[in-house]
């Protein structure tokens, strides 16, 4: 039987990286093999979604050829623009992905909003871009860009979370063979992620005149036509290309999401366009010899940045801002979030505290964009990976702040390293009865991915009367939608929490600890800590609430700043 963790798994030999970009960073997923044979391949995905989409392909092409594949900006783990771009914007900045990484000549695979990006890139480059493969290759009627506009326009956040149950139908209406509930979600959770810039993919793509542009290529181009919402579209590509020619594909096999259902038969289609010429010397460079940077807001020291770090069970996601040298005068301070949320929720705090200081905010593993344990695991199994995140780092003396289970994993990581750690801030100190805990452990179950899409819904539900005071509907969905990003490990975090002695591991702490007590669904448990804390104090935040690190963000960050400062 197929483990439902499987698809949300990064594959054997696919890695993820960031590169400086225009507009922050942009982040991709590469496969290379020792000694490439093959030209180097870029993939561009559709929009709404992320280069998640081609894992499993990469894996595949990568055994003989560098394969990337890029988040476009403002989607996956890409930096956003500050307003929406077009088609041609997308492309010049999937064109620094390739110098960033020394890569010259190159084939190029893009799919429905990616096939845009896919021409746009071989006409902007047209002695790098060597061949393409479209799948789907829309040429629109003025009519059908009304229609598709009008059907493909944002969704209202809705209170009740009905709005999730509407984007859960567009995906499953149209999903290919082989797409079950759980392929479903992770398809959902990758569109979700880009927010209020759900639009911003299709607004570009309807812009685009694609049919007059693809006029335009001359390289061998390779159009893949699925029975997909855009088949009638992409037939109408036939009379425009100079090199080209379309396929159109099996209906019980391939359609939305084959690259993740059906890999080996794409990757067998794919080489069989691509794979007639080896690639020569000069056009493989999978190291990044000769790359080019370019000026990047990535590069100032008030800038977020996004890094991958090597544990026990593949790459760990972090996000740091490194104030310069000389304005460092205070200790590193090393955030851990709530589980089932990321780093993400620390990052107006980490502005705010990031000026004198290094600040750092790991996803644990199985949460954000950090790779899961292969099996649920405990509070000290966190605590074990975040030492050594530390450790290698070469930092000797850092302070901690964690956030609900983010709590106890610092709580743990002073046991494990109690010279290392010399104050520990907790948003909440979850301190449970066995009566709390037998009620909880009912309640954040595992969620089981049912056809209707309702388990969406009814999560939003669930979570929505701790909607904090003057926190946004945006806010909310936000932090909502980053519980999502590890489907069937959803639990994983609370099981670990629920299973962690917090009052006798806290009473042994002999560091000072400060306990911010904010008006949430803790409130009760944390004021507890006040009876076990041998240093330190419960510091009760009337008024506050979930979210206050954005909607309070300076008042948060004072408390933090003047209990930490020596």
């Amino acid at each position: 039987m197929t483990d439902p963790m499987d698809h949300w798994r990064t594959p054997k030999g696919v890695r993820r990286a960031f590169s400086d970009g225009r507009y922050g960073q942009v982040h991709y997923r590469i496969a290379r093999p020792k000694t490439p044979e093959q030209v180097p391949l870029i993939c561009f995905h559709l929009s709404p979604g992320s280069s998640r989409m081609y894992a499993p392909f990469l894996q595949r092409m990568g055994a003989d050829r560098v394969a990337i594949a890029a988040d476009t900006i403002g989607f996956g783990e890409s930096s956003p623009p500050p307003e929406p771009k077009e088609i041609e914007d997308f492309a010049a900045c999937m064109g620094e992905v390739l110098d960033s990484l020394g890569i010259g000549v190159v084939d190029v695979l893009g799919t429905h909003t990616g096939s845009e990006i896919a021409v746009e890139l071989a006409n902007q480059r047209p002695d790098q871009v060597r061949r393409l493969v479209l799948v789907s290759a829309p040429v629109f009627t003025e009519e059908e860009l009304d229609t598709f506009r009008a059907e493909y326009k944002g969704v209202p956040l809705a209170p009740d979370g009905s709005h999730l149950k509407i984007r859960w139908d567009m995906h499953w209406h149209w999903r290919g063979p082989g797409v079950d509930a759980n392929l479903n979600q992770l398809t959902l959770a990758e569109a979700l992620h880009s927010g209020e810039r759900y639009e911003w993919g299709h607004r570009a793509a309807f812009n685009y005149p694609f049919g007059a542009r693809l006029k335009d290529v001359k390289q061998p181009i390779l159009v893949l036509n699925p029975e997909d919402d855009l088949a009638t579209q992409t037939k109408r590509a036939d009379g425009l290309m100079q090199n080209g020619r379309i396929v159109d594909l099996p209906k019980d096999t391939f359609g939305h999401g084959m690259f993740e259902t059906h890999p080996d038969d794409v990757a067998e289609i794919v080489r069989g366009f691509l794979d007639d010429e080896p690639a020569k010397d000069d056009t493989v460079n999978p190291d990044g010899a000769g790359k080019k940077t370019i000026a990047s807001p990535a590069t100032r020291p008030d800038f977020v940045r996004r890094d991958f770090f090597d544990s026990r069970w593949g790459q760990l996601h972090y996000r740091s801002i490194f104030p310069p040298e000389a304005e460092r005068t205070q200790r590193p301070l090393i955030c851990f979030h709530a589980s089932p949320r990321s780093g993400n929720a620390f990052i107006n705090v980490m502005k705010v505290l990031g000026t004198d200081r290094i600040v750092m905010a790991p996803d644990t593993p199985g949460f954000g964009e950090s790779e899961p344990p292969p099996a649920p695991v405990e509070i000290s199994d966190f605590a074990d990976v975040m030492a050594d995140f530390i450790v290698k780092q070469g930092f000797e003396e850092v302070d901690v702040f964690g956030f609900h289970t983010g709590s106890e994993v610092a709580t743990e990581l002073w046991h494990k390293m109690p010279k290392l750690v010399r104050h520990i801030v907790m948003y909440s100190a979850p301190i449970f009865t066995e009566e709390e805990l037998a009620d909880f452990r009912e309640r954040y179950t595992p969620v089981t991915f049912g056809d209707d899409g309702m388990h969406n819904v009814e999560r939003w539900q669930f979570f929505w009367p701790w909607l904090g005071p003057d926190q946004p509907i945006e806010n909310y969905a936000t932090a909502y939608n980053e519980t999502l990003r590890w489907g069937p490990a959803y639990s994983w975090g609370h099981r670990a929490a629920f299973n962690y002695a917090m009052a006798t591991r806290l009473k042994q702490v002999t560091v000072p600890v400060l306990v911010l007590n904010p008006e949430d669904d803790l409130y009760e448990q944390s004021k507890r800590a006040a009876e076990v804390i041998q240093k330190g104090r419960v510091h009760d935040m009337p008024g506050f609430g979930h979210g206050m690190m954005d909607t309070r963000t300076e008042e948060v960050a004072a408390v933090i700043r003047d209990f930490v400062a020596d």
